[in-house]
């Protein structure tokens, strides 16, 4: 195996990770992650968009197919900054409760 990845969606219960004190290998972007990953150095949980075509070459392996996660209709994605501006973020939660709201009537 040279690497392995769980794929996930989105979380629809907590599930709470000891995280070592003196990690190996920390990544702050995904081609990293991934590369990481498909080099044996890690185990991911990576979006299944990015890792699809790794699994199924066989180049990743699904290692916990138990907490692979749904699928949800919208993402709405923003690059990780430790300090948010209070306007980015009041502006993302608004998105949110607007397409939760939109979403929860279209089905």
């Amino acid at each position: 195996m040279r690497g392995a990845a769980a794929t996930g969606g989105g979380f629809s219960e907590h599930i709470f990770i000891k995280f070592p004190t003196q990690p190996a290998f920390v990544a702050s972007d995904i081609a990293s992650e991934l590369s990481a990953a498909l080099a044996g150095r890690t185990y991911s949980q990576m979006a299944d968009i990015s890792v699809r075509p790794y699994l199924q070459r066989g180049e990743l392996v699904n290692v916990l197919p138990e907490l692979n996660f749904k699928a949800w209709q919208l993402y709405i994605f923003r690059p990780h900054q430790p300090l948010l501006p209070a306007r980015t973020r009041l502006v993302f939660d608004l998105l949110t409760e607007i397409l939760k709201d939109l979403f929860r009537e279209s089905k």
